[in-house]
């Protein structure tokens, strides 16, 4: 018995290893919006479902995505997104930091990068993971902030944010997550926030 148990708890660790070997950023891209995949694998398909099944496998499964929708449940680590306007989510993310969501509120449009990992059908969300936020706008239409993420989900490149009332909060760029080069901070009065203005390397202020 104790030996049946204990190749059980084997081959439970070796599944789990396998499952964590997954890497991401060997992952091919489509760029097909919501629309898009909906006609061809979807509720809107006028195809066969194993049709539909091939295609999926083929241009959808484990296929990077960047869709843009209304945020429909924001959560910290996960939320949801509405295109079609129906007052359903479309669009269930995991966000691949574990906390990207944590200042989104229901209403704001976001525009996602993810892998997508499960399909979505009339009654169900399609379902994405590894998920970052690339740009936000306010409920009042006005950018909230945009920039890309490198493949180990981190800042990278040139990123911009602002606040609700269009005011520059920050410009700078990122270095895998760090501020790199010259920056700006702004605080809510206008002025300069000298901590954070000026030139930095690896995160660090140098002058």
């Amino acid at each position: 018995m104790l030996r049946t148990t204990h190749l059980m708890i084997v081959a439970m660790s070796i599944f789990g290893l396998i499952g964590c070997s997954e890497d991401p950023t060997q992952f091919p891209s489509n760029s097909n919006d919501y629309e898009t995949t909906n006609r061809e694998v979807g509720c809107d398909s006028k195809l066969s479902d194993s049709r539909k099944d091939d295609l999926w496998d083929l241009k959808y499964k484990n296929h990077w995505m960047i869709w843009t929708g209304s945020v429909f449940i924001a959560d910290l680590k996960e939320s949801s997104l509405q295109m079609d306007g129906a007052g359903k989510e479309n669009l269930e993310i995991i966000f691949a930091d574990g906390h990207s969501g944590y200042d989104l509120e229901k209403g704001e449009t976001a525009t996602v990068k993810f892998v997508m990992k499960s399909k979505g059908g009339c009654s169900q969300p399609y379902g994405g993971e590894y998920a970052r936020i690339v740009r936000k706008t306010y409920k009042n239409g006005q950018l909230a902030y945009k920039g890309d993420y490198n493949k180990n989900a981190k800042k990278e490149g040139p990123w911009i944010r602002y606040r609700k009332n269009g005011q520059l909060w920050y410009k700078g760029t990122f270095k895998n997550g760090m501020e790199e080069g010259p920056w700006v901070v702004y605080h809510e009065n206008g002025t300069a926030n000298p901590k954070w203005t000026g030139t930095f390397k690896n995160g660090e202020k140098i002058k």
